[in-house]
């Protein structure tokens, strides 16, 4: 990915943070367990492709579904595997 690329999905996942903080966005679901998003992150086009089953490709993952799903795989992430990995808010 390319500087420019990464500044605007960094600004994009900000984005979605703050509107989602301020009451304008709702916050997203696992749609693969139904748990709510408290961790916001993102990994390489190349490692999702890998990792998540081409019907939910375009759908919201938690971290944890996805790492269930890396781990079937034979992969093992480490944080220099994602591209972003910050909290949403506290969990309750």
């Amino acid at each position: 990915m390319e500087l420019l690329d990464k500044v605007i999905w960094f600004l994009h996942v900000k984005l979605k943070y703050i509107l989602t903080r301020l009451g304008f966005r709702d916050k997203q679901s696992c749609r693969l367990c139904g748990r709510n998003q408290y961790i916001i992150w993102s990994v390489p086009d190349w490692l999702w492709l890998i990792v998540v089953p081409y019907e939910l490709r375009n759908k919201t993952l938690c971290i944890e579904c996805f790492a269930n799903l890396a781990y079937k795989e034979g992969i093992t992430l480490t944080l220099d595997k994602f591209d972003h990995l910050d909290f949403f808010q506290s969990v309750p």
